[in-house]
């Protein structure tokens, strides 16, 4: 399974991966992800809503009537007590993020940080200095909207080839443990099934950026074919036990093909 370009993706503030916008949380780093959380809750709140319309159902009519009855009081009590924790939660929740909600919006403060920093974020752009924007950019996304950037993908993207980089050089020092296989497995794979040509068009306004990340690509893959030892026709035997029903690599399929592999690798 390839993923789908109408998927709409996200980058995580946090580490950089990349993952569906309806997760709750990011599956690499476990960050957050307000938008997703929220309607994580609404679906289980709505779910639990449901279930208590059929309660009468669920209690079964081969019963008899007065073990039907306690069956239902029972059945009432736990899922009355399952409304409760969820809207517990979704309070709780919204308390925790209502500040970092603010936060993301577009203010007049938003955009005037944005007038005076991404004109020194193009500046270190123009030249080629990517590693420190990187350094730069992500810690200013715990309470900026850094994504409004023109080459936030592109340096999101940077970061990812850094990370391959330093699994490299890793594995050139000794084994490593499932782990961090799982993590080398999940930076070097997006770059092998080219995610990053799977994004809108607009993500990526400069031609010369996809062509820069071809040729991390090329790193990615050495990453995989000399020191994971696997095969193009291992990758696409891969392909459709790592991709969710949304199209998005997922993690912890990365960990289970870890788990199964990571001793082969050097």
């Amino acid at each position: 399974m390839s993923p789908d370009p109408n998927t709409k993706l996200i980058i995580c503030p946090n580490c950089g991966a990349q993952f569906n916008v309806h997760e709750p949380r990011c599956p690499y780093c476990d960050h957050l992800n307000p938008a997703g959380a929220e309607e994580k809750y609404m679906r289980d709140l709505e779910e639990t809503r449901l279930a208590l319309d059929q309660v009468d159902e669920l209690a079964g009519e081969e019963m008899h009537a007065q073990a039907k009855k306690g069956a239902k009081r029972t059945l009432k009590v736990i899922l009355i007590a399952a409304a409760v924790i969820l809207l517990l939660f979704g309070a709780i929740w919204y308390m925790e993020n209502r500040e970092s909600h603010s936060d993301y919006e577009l203010t007049e403060q938003e955009l005037a940080w944005q007038r005076e920093v991404f004109p020194e974020w193009d500046a270190l752009y123009a030249l080629g200095r990517f590693d420190e924007l990187a350094d730069t950019m992500y810690p200013a996304g715990e309470k900026h909207r850094i994504w409004d950037w023109s080459h936030y993908e592109f340096i999101s993207w940077h970061t990812r080839y850094r990370q391959v980089q330093a699994d490299m050089e890793q594995l050139k020092g000794g084994s490593v443990s499932a782990k961090t296989a799982a993590g080398m497995i999940y930076s070097s794979f997006q770059f092998y099934y080219r995610i990053y040509a799977s994004q809108q068009p607009s993500d990526f306004p400069d031609e010369e950026e996809l062509a820069r990340l071809e040729k991390y690509r090329e790193e990615a893959l050495q990453l995989i074919h000399e020191h994971f030892h696997f095969t193009d026709a291992q990758m696409e035997a891969f392909r459709e036990h790592l991709f969710s029903e949304h199209d998005v690599l997922r993690y912890e399929s990365c960990e289970k093909l870890a788990k199964e592999y990571y001793k082969t690798f050097n």
